[in-house]
């Protein structure tokens, strides 16, 4: 798996490559250890899922799908609204 993001090392918007994805803290956390195309540099991230006041965790993941969900369809009910 591969995504365009700024590497800490050498700071350029590199193909940032997961070489390794495994649950962390008894799996209350992914562990994704990453390596930039750039400059070779590997580091570890933690993401951590994220709990909603109504108690419901949600990984991040589950979030930034719901963020782009939400970000389409407010741009499809402006193109709407903008045609009629």
């Amino acid at each position: 798996m591969t995504t365009k993001l700024i590497c800490p090392s050498c700071e350029k918007k590199a193909t940032i490559r997961i070489s390794d994805c495994r649950p962390a803290d008894g799996g209350r956390s992914i562990r994704r250890r990453r390596e930039c195309s750039s400059c070779g540099q590997r580091w570890t991230t933690m993401e951590t899922p994220i709990v909603e006041s109504c108690g419901e965790v949600e990984t991040l993941d589950a979030m930034r799908a719901k963020i782009k969900l939400q970000l389409a369809s407010d741009i499809l009910e402006m193109l709407r609204d903008d045609c009629l």
